[in-house]
């Protein structure tokens, strides 16, 4: 259960678990080999690898989740009095009947709970701003519930147990997790776009010292008085400062609360005290980076291990045929020339729409008949151990592509499909 700080007691103890990076009973993450090596622009998998050295597979946390209240189930199973985000985490999907989708999560389940959390919560009233610069609102009632504190935490556990990150933080707000508020610099243009602060602002800051007054009487008295930053206008040193600490106040001031709320969250197996240790690898994981999917991102890597029959069979052969329509499939599909997207292929095999930590996908073939003796049209795809599984059964490419097309865009839910 977390403790008053927000952090968790590792073995289920009353008392409060102490940092990774600070506890020398655990991973101290500055005294480990593997740790050492480590510099500013060592990838995120090394760090997020040694943080999840903490998971106990023996001992699992569960969740029951329906799509249609998906954030109350998370937040369900988040207070639930056995939870702890040291186990492993089981999730079962139910649909509309209550019976459950799939029996063992080997990780698609909970990869798609992850990612569909952190849509709901990029999307929610819990953030504020478009969605590449996202700050944190405040709002009272979520602060009372506590739901700051959740976001954060589900961030943590999403980098650690293998989901994927927000990637839709604003800079300003991202440096202040690292360096607190004072030492951040802000400007209107980290207001949100449209916002009526952000409008009156800049017609304060376009007008002579003489107008400033009228234009803090007609629409920003109320503002700067809430604030604490109102004042007789003098100089233009004053109208910037007025500025400058309005900005700071309803960027920082008003949402320290939820700030708080937050960064205790965040500190969720370490997980903020490895940013504040190595911000720069961290940064494209929380703040918004043009990385899209393509078509060699599922070529044969570290990443896609694509199984093969005996070279020289006859499977062999058909397999080196899919392959070439699968190739072409997922050109096609980077070109726009499909109605799929390579996200979406990759969330019908695994559950998630990105490569993130741990996750290999695994390409295999339908060589097997089904229960009325035919071949599959479709592929088929077993999302908790990250397997996608192609049709042999087509001559021709449209019809590779079609069948393709069909089976992921009516697919519904995960598990096995």
């Amino acid at each position: 259960m977390p403790g008053p700080s927000g952090a968790y007691d590792k073995n289920g103890a009353d008392g409060v678990y102490a940092s990774l990076f600070r506890d020398e009973k655990v991973c101290h993450i500055s005294d480990t080999e593997d740790v050492q090596k480590l510099s500013q622009t060592s990838p995120l998998e090394d760090i997020l690898s040694i943080l999840a050295e903490q998971i106990n597979l023996d001992t699992i946390s569960k969740f029951n989740i329906s799509r249609n209240q998906l954030f109350d189930c998370v937040k369900r199973g988040l207070k639930r009095k056995s939870f702890s985000p040291f186990n492993k985490i089981s999730v079962k999907f139910t649909d509309d009947e209550g019976s459950s989708e799939g029996a063992v999560d080997e990780g698609g389940p909970m990869r798609e709970m992850l990612a569909l959390t952190m849509n709901h919560i990029v999307g929610s009233h819990l953030l504020d701003g478009t969605s590449t610069t996202k700050f944190l609102t405040c709002i009272s009632k979520s602060v009372d519930e506590n739901e700051y504190y959740l976001v954060g935490q589900i961030i943590a556990m999403s980098l650690v147990h293998g989901g994927r990150a927000p990637h839709c933080f604003a800079d300003h707000f991202f440096n202040v997790i690292v360096h607190g508020t004072e030492s951040v610099k802000h400007t209107t243009e980290d207001l949100p776009v449209g916002s009526a602060v952000k409008d009156d602002l800049l017609k304060l800051r376009n007008v002579n010292v003489e107008e400033a007054n009228s234009v803090i009487s007609g629409t920003l008295e109320n503002l700067l008085e809430l604030a604490g930053t109102w004042k007789h206008i003098q100089s233009e040193d004053d109208k910037e400062n007025v500025i400058r600490d309005t900005i700071k106040w309803y960027l920082f001031g008003r949402t320290k609360t939820a700030l708080d709320q937050f960064k205790n969250g965040l500190s969720t197996l370490g997980v903020l005290a490895a940013i504040q240790e190595y911000p720069s690898v961290f940064k494209p994981a929380f703040c918004y980076e043009a990385v899209p999917l393509t078509a060699a991102t599922f070529a044969v890597s570290e990443k896609v291990v694509i199984t093969r029959s005996e070279n020289g069979s006859t499977a062999y052969n058909v397999e080196s045929r899919v392959l070439a329509h699968w190739a072409d499939f997922l050109q096609d599909v980077e070109e726009s020339e499909s109605q799929l997207t390579l996200a979406q292929i990759l969330m019908f095999s695994t559950g998630c729409c990105e490569f993130v930590f741990g996750l290999q996908l695994e390409v295999q073939f339908l060589h097997e008949k089904e229960a009325d003796e035919m071949h599959s049209k479709f592929p088929k795809t077993n999302t908790c151990a990250g397997i996608l599984s192609l049709p042999v059964v087509h001559n021709t490419y449209n019809e590779f592509k079609n069948a393709m097309e069909f089976g992921i865009a009516n697919a519904k839910g995960f598990g096995c499909a």
